[in-house]
């Protein structure tokens, strides 16, 4: 079953209409950590559309939370929230792979795709690790926070995370997801649904689109961190499904290539738009 996914949008009143950019963020993110991406992306390309996946964000939460259930989500919000209207597709880390499996599956509603620091490959992260800091997340008493503060108790957490989360980025990324009741101040809950991610998160981990027979002939790009080892230029399985990608890295980044060179990154997928409406506006253009 489908979930109504929610979600936040950047429009330039400047810029005339153009086709939507729906952003899908990585597992334990949330649409808000795009904000000042999607900012800077709507410089020059309008309007920016950022999803929250089910179990994350202000989506609702659900039990399944397979790929299949969220490709299906995000078929029904092109579909019923914005018309049909074909779009150019992102997804980070774990949107990544639903962006890549809708737009095989349902090419009719994905204009261009872009995939950052993904790939069609299993992920290569270990699920043992995620699962670890799962299973911590869920032993935190939210009943009997440290602090009456919603500051002062991600402190705590942020400690307590440290020996299996030693980079403090990172846990701070994580405690994003750690919010205050807004009817009841000083109590404290999970946004994301870390059960339903403790079912599955073998299955996320392990996704991989090597066996799928559909092919993805839009415009494409995959970008990766230098840093990173997700994308491997010489993975056979990208032109293969997406046969019109290209590769390209961002110098210096890690897996977070948004945030660890925001610029460097809006613009290479402002470049890639771009050339899309070029493309798309020339004799013959698609």
């Amino acid at each position: 079953m489908s979930v109504r996914l929610a979600h936040t949008a950047v429009s330039n009143p400047r810029l005339a209409a153009q086709p939507p950019l729906l952003v899908l963020h990585g597992l334990f993110g949330m649409a808000r950590n795009w904000r000042s991406v999607a900012k800077a992306l709507a410089r020059n390309h309008s309007p920016i559309i950022c999803a929250d996946l089910r179990n994350h964000g202000d989506s609702p939460h659900h039990q399944d939370m397979s790929v299949a259930a969220m490709v299906g989500d995000v078929r029904q919000f092109i579909e019923q929230q914005l018309d049909a209207t074909p779009v150019h597709l992102l997804g980070h880390s774990l949107g990544g792979k639903v962006a890549m499996r809708t737009a095989l599956l349902h090419p009719q509603l994905v204009r261009s795709l872009i995939v950052v620091d993904a790939s069609p490959q299993p992920s290569g992260s270990k699920p043992g690790w995620f699962r670890s800091i799962m299973e911590l997340m869920l032993s935190l008493d939210l009943s009997r926070p440290p602090d009456p503060s919603l500051a002062g108790t991600k402190k705590a957490y942020s400690e307590f995370l440290t020996a299996e989360v030693p980079e403090k980025a990172i846990r701070e990324f994580l405690l994003t997801n750690l919010m205050e009741e807004p009817d009841c101040p000083g109590k404290f809950r999970w946004r994301i649904n870390l059960p339903a991610l403790l079912t599955h998160i073998e299955q996320l981990m392990g996704c991989e689109l090597n066996s799928c027979q559909a092919v993805y002939d839009g415009p494409t790009v995959f970008i990766g961190g230098s840093k990173s080892p997700y994308i491997d230029p010489k993975d056979a399985s990208i032109l293969r499904l997406f046969p019109r990608s290209e590769i390209v890295f961002v110098e210096g980044a890690g897996h977070w290539v948004h945030a660890d060179r925001p610029v460097e990154f809006c613009s290479k997928v402002t470049q890639f738009l771009r050339n899309c409406s070029q493309t798309a506006a020339a004799p013959g253009g698609s």
